[in-house]
């Protein structure tokens, strides 16, 4: 399979630098006037740049900041822009999906290969607060204990992870964004607040997906009863009633509530630099394919918006590696 060099380089240092939605999307307009020879350009022919629209919503108050006292735009302009951005406040690590490992891993992707991921993890200030916050803190380290044990690619600092499927030179598919910290949450919920084995089985329902994975952490289902009543008492017990998880889950969305936007920001940069001729993102209907429980709700937050936000649309692919819709866009 072809791998590009600047995701090698990560598995090599561990480490790169992550960018905003922000910068990305000057880089974008920058980009844009290289790319048609544009040298400066007055107000109201950007605005009628059909280009313009997307980014107008992710480049406005910079925009709007550099026309108080110009009447033009130039090239030389962004680039000042684009050193003022500051960086967001994460470090990116690089792992591996493998999915030798078990066939939950192979069935969750899209073309049923080895894939690559993209870590987004907390540093600095934010993770400064997180340490200060007593059971946020213990939140933390114990799902990051639990998906690990899953095999997802998760640390102790991981926030969220971008899974990528290196198609080829033309196409670089997205095939999952997830965060395990939060997601963990909601099934916490559903041990502390389901008052029996039978509740908790009607509450998941028929979900092959989540079963699957149930049996692989906890073994035949003789033991899956014992496995909840143990869940239900001790959460509570460790300080994880319903009323503090919803407070965790509200306190992680507002401290790293740009993870995701700026995980596929980065992403987008490395493909642009190593010539990949399209980023692609699953549609909703692979989701749902995979998990029948997978809600509307998160597949908008995490994918739909992410999208938009970052100028994709939908797309058509049909090659001999890759086919199917998409949302898409050239890095």
């Amino acid at each position: 399979m072809f791998k590009f060099s600047a995701l090698l380089l990560l598995s090599a240092l561990g480490v790169t630098k992550p960018i905003s939605i922000l910068k990305g999307s000057l880089i974008d307009l920058k980009r844009y006037f290289s790319d048609n020879g544009v040298t400066e350009v007055n107000w109201k022919e950007l605005f009628r740049m059909p280009e313009y629209k997307g980014l107008c919503q992710r480049t406005k108050p910079i925009l709007d900041a550099i026309r108080k006292t110009n009447p033009k735009l130039t090239p030389e302009m962004i680039d000042q822009a684009i050193e003022k951005v500051q960086d967001p406040e994460y470090n990116m690590s690089y792992g591996k999906w493998d999915t030798s490992v078990n066939e939950i891993a192979m069935d969750v992707s899209y073309r049923r290969v080895e894939e690559r991921v993209l870590q987004i993890n907390q540093t600095g200030r934010l993770k400064q607060e997180i340490a200060a916050d007593r059971m946020l803190a213990k939140w933390f380290s114990m799902a990051a204990g639990a998906a690990s044990g899953s095999d997802h690619p998760v640390s102790n600092d991981t926030v969220g992870w971008l899974r990528i499927d290196e198609v080829n030179q033309d196409y670089l598919l997205i095939d999952e964004i997830q965060s395990d910290v939060v997601n963990a949450i909601s099934q916490a919920k559903l041990y502390v607040d389901t008052q029996s084995w039978e509740a908790f089985q009607e509450e998941v329902g028929p979900n092959p997906t989540f079963w699957a994975a149930f049996r692989k952490r906890i073994g035949p289902p003789a033991q899956w009863p014992g496995y909840w009543n143990s869940m239900h008492t001790q959460l509570p017990q460790m300080g994880f009633t319903s009323q503090e998880l919803e407070r965790i889950r509200v306190t992680l969305n507002q401290k790293f509530k740009d993870w995701a936007e700026v995980g596929l920001s980065t992403l987008i940069k490395l493909a642009r630099e190593e010539g990949i001729g399209m980023v692609l993102i699953n549609i909703e209907d692979v989701y749902k394919q995979r998990d029948p429980n997978f809600g509307s709700e998160k597949y908008i937050r995490y994918y739909q918006n992410l999208a938009e936000k970052h100028g994709f649309e939908k797309v058509t692919i049909n090659t001999p590696e890759i086919s199917g819709t998409f949302w898409g866009r050239k890095p």
